[in-house]
């Protein structure tokens, strides 16, 4: 249900503020869901998946509006990889988790979580320096 609301809204943000600066909200929203998924309450884990769903649809909807609007050409075969590279992160975030969960537990994944939205941090810093 999020998407519904955040893709669209996403889209709005990016027109107005730019790419960048919505990958660095979108970041900052994930990063909130994670503190959120430490607390041992439930409505502090119901709200982390809120946020963890309003995040991820605020930095889909720029990273794929960036993209886009970066070639003259060839949308089609930069969305089939942006697509490809998107199962194949998910599929080494949700490894690397595991693993981390096997060894120190949920605090471990949720620090995994931190250190991979440094990857966004710098995409968003990196996307507002060269598209202001």
């Amino acid at each position: 249900m999020m998407g519904i609301f955040m893709g669209p809204l996403a889209g709005r943000i990016g027109n107005r503020l730019g790419s960048g600066t919505t990958l660095l909200i979108g970041t900052a929203t994930l990063a909130a869901s994670l503190a959120c998924l430490l607390i041992v309450s439930v409505w502090a884990v119901v709200l982390g998946l809120v946020l963890m769903c309003a995040g991820f649809f605020c930095v889909h909807a720029a990273a794929v509006g960036a993209i886009n609007r970066k070639l003259s050409g060839g949308q089609g075969r930069a969305n089939a990889l942006y697509v490809l590279f998107y199962y194949v992160g998910g599929w080494a975030g949700i490894t690397v988790a595991g693993f981390a969960y096997s060894a120190q537990g949920w605090n471990a994944v949720v620090g995994v979580g931190f250190l991979l939205l440094l990857l966004l941090v710098n995409a968003g810093f990196s996307e507002r320096r060269n598209h202001p």
